[in-house]
């Protein structure tokens, strides 16, 4: 029979899950068919590369395929045939030739959209070997208008761009470089800045794809189709340009290239701190003589649930500090937090420019699952005027400030046109407290050997002040937390001693228990890092000595 630790965090499980379950779903069952239409590129005025989710396509063909001028599937279809197969060197793939009914001539014209209906089979191999044929059928929407997506690329420096579309671009250059690559063309790139001032920069178009043609000969990577990486020449191109056009270049369709400044994406900055993101990932490795490999993950997950409700945020959050082996000591917390949150900013007008106030209930437990503490959590952070100024915080008021010129001159500005200042830095300082309890009683095991012990329930009451300092210089950031944590009421806890045998012990009092983290950024916007930590002190729900420093990578959003 379940003990009573056991079946209540089944059901504290449970609850948890179905909170995460009502969150809205991110996917969708695809259609029963051999080819769930997922994506597109069109290679030519006569051929089209369809991407099928999740399926391999080798074996598919067709032939019954209709091709409609825009939406209307009442409208005679036009005089095309359609033959479909795979693709040779892409498994999930479908080469999709259209050849007019007079034998000659271009089908797709640029600007428009089509519908395309093809039937497609697969022969197979039944139970007793005799030939089995699988049928299905399926559609797809086609759009020559050209839309461009511009983004920054994270390599190669800030003012280096990459250029998406589902049309193929002409091939540029006169032919190779010396290495068999694509050479390179000239073309014209022109930003505009939040004055409506414009700037004409000339740069390099390169893609990474070959010659297009009509029939199956010299078919591209699908991938790479109708992906342009632009170089700007020179030093002097303003990181806070807008992207506004690029001329001397077609597509396929014999259409120019041109953006769209209103769809363009702009650099989001990263959120500065662990406190601040929806998502934080630090992974660490480590290794030494006479030890296993070690890993160590510092992670968090608090995506916001819906829009405020009277200016509360609602979030499911996860975070855990946990790890695998070590080489030197206890390396990390060994902590995983499960719940729900609530917060809001209070803006004020005087010196303490902002209250942070926040609430959490929390399942509190480790890598084990051998602890069972349920905890609410309430927090206050107060952001002072002089003192918490993060570079992102500054770049979003110089938008504020450039957003008001822009609008003067019906210029469309958005936060990522805005670069945030070199020199950023933060000092807030929190009060807080947990209360709860472990609710019912469990049993620890030791992590090598077989010994058992039973961890008695206990009362939680945590008096928690923290402070919280960062220093950003460009790409690097310094990021540090201290917080000398109050036990009010006695807490039990279990240690593994050298030889594996468990001691229970009870803590109370000060616990203090500091991380400093210096990171420095990979991309433009913040979200890749290389980074060290350093810890050191007692955090719940173990209360063990972590003293380390550790090298890993950093990811945020």
């Amino acid at each position: 029979m379940m003990n009573a630790s056991r079946i209540f965090r089944f059901a504290l499980l449970g609850v948890l899950a179905a909170l995460l379950a009502a969150m809205p779903s991110c996917y969708a069952d695809a259609p029963n068919t051999l080819c769930s239409v997922v994506g597109y590129k069109i290679l030519s005025s006569n051929s089209i590369a369809i991407q099928c989710g999740g399926v391999d396509t080798s074996g598919i063909s067709g032939e019954d395929g209709k091709v409609f001028l825009g939406t209307d599937l009442a409208s005679p279809p036009l005089p095309v045939k359609l033959t479909v197969t795979p693709y040779p060197f892409a498994s999930r793939w479908l080469f999709v030739l259209l050849t007019p009914g007079s034998g000659t001539g271009d089908v797709l014209k640029a600007k428009t959209k089509y519908t395309i209906q093809f039937t497609l089979s697969r022969a197979g191999t039944g139970d007793k070997g005799a030939t089995s044929i699988d049928r299905g059928s399926t559609s797809t929407q086609i759009d020559t208008s050209g839309s461009l997506t511009l983004e920054a690329a994270l390599v190669g420096g800030p003012n280096n761009y990459r250029v998406t579309s589902n049309l193929a671009f002409q091939r540029p250059g006169p032919g190779t470089d010396k290495n068999g690559k694509n050479a390179l063309e000239s073309c014209t790139f022109i930003v505009q800045d939040y004055t409506a001032a414009f700037s004409t920069r000339h740069a390099k178009c390169k893609q990474a794809q070959v010659d297009i043609s009509n029939d199956r000969p010299g078919l591209p990577d699908p991938f790479t189709v109708g992906t342009l990486q632009l170089l700007p020449e020179g030093t002097d191109l303003a990181t806070q340009g807008i992207p506004y056009a690029i001329t001397g270049l077609e597509n396929v369709l014999g259409a120019p290239i041109t953006l769209d400044p209103k769809a363009r994406l702009g650099q989001e900055q990263a959120p500065a701190t662990k406190d601040a993101s929806s998502y934080y990932v630090n992974a660490s490795f480590s290794a030494g003589r006479g030890s296993k490999p070690g890993w160590v993950v510092d992670a968090k997950a608090a995506p916001p649930i819906g829009s405020p409700f009277h200016g509360w945020q609602f979030s499911p959050t996860a975070t855990a500090n946990i790890g695998h082996n070590s080489v030197s000591g206890t390396t990390y917390t060994d902590t995983i937090d499960l719940g729900l949150t609530e917060a809001r900013p209070l803006e004020l007008s005087g010196a303490l420019a902002e209250i942070y106030a926040s609430g959490s209930f929390v399942y509190e437990t480790d890598r084990e699952f051998d602890r069972d503490n349920l905890t609410g959590v309430a927090d206050l952070r107060y952001n002072f005027r002089q003192l918490y100024s993060p570079r992102a915080v500054e770049a979003l008021r110089l938008f504020g400030e450039r957003q008001k010129i822009a609008k003067s001159h019906e210029i469309n500005l958005q936060p990522g046109d805005v670069s945030p200042p070199f020199l950023g830095h933060a000092l807030d300082f929190h009060t807080g407290i947990e209360f709860g309890g472990a609710a019912v009683d469990t049993t620890v095991k030791a992590t090598t050997g077989k010994a058992t012990i039973v961890l008695p329930a206990y009362s939680i009451f945590r008096i928690v002040p923290q402070v919280h300092g960062l220093l950003e210089l460009g790409r690097l950031s310094i990021d540090a937390t201290g917080t000398p944590r109050y036990l009010a009421a006695t807490e039990n806890t279990v240690v593994q001693l050298p030889n594996n045998t468990l001691q229970l012990k009870t803590v109370q009092g000060w616990h203090g228990y500091g991380v400093v983290t210096p990171a420095f950024s990979l991309d433009p916007a913040g979200h890749f890092s290389v980074s060290a930590t350093y810890k050191d002190g007692f955090a719940p729900p173990k209360f063990a000595r972590i003293n380390a420093v550790q090298l890993g990578i950093l990811v945020k959003y």
